[in-house]
């Protein structure tokens, strides 16, 4: 089971004007246990536009994943 905790450090840059073809990016950063059955998953958002230099959106996401276990 998953949870979306957060959003952390999200950053509007640049607006997106309508029409414009957009793609989302997503890079995991970091894992984190959390005892024996939990982690956390930081991943870095950015949501580019085409043809431009700079991103529309920058974010991190933060999950909560529970393991369960297999007894």
């Amino acid at each position: 089971m998953a949870f979306n905790c957060a959003l952390n450090k999200v950053r509007f840059i640049n607006p997106v004007p309508e029409g414009t073809k957009i793609r989302h990016r997503a890079v995991l950063k970091d894992v984190m246990e959390k005892g024996s059955e939990k982690l956390f998953l930081i991943i870095d958002n950015t949501i580019e536009m085409e043809g431009q230099d700079k991103p529309a959106m920058v974010a991190a996401s933060v999950y909560l994943i529970f393991l369960q276990s297999s007894t």
